[in-house]
């Protein structure tokens, strides 16, 4: 189970990076 939390916490985080570099690339194309 904690492998499974912490698999989650990777996607998440990984997630929140992957939305930041959207938004810098929507910023400078912009």
């Amino acid at each position: 189970m904690r492998s499974f939390w912490s698999s989650i916490a990777e996607l998440h985080q990984r997630s929140m990076v992957l939305t930041l570099f959207i938004h810098l690339l929507l910023v400078i194309s912009c």
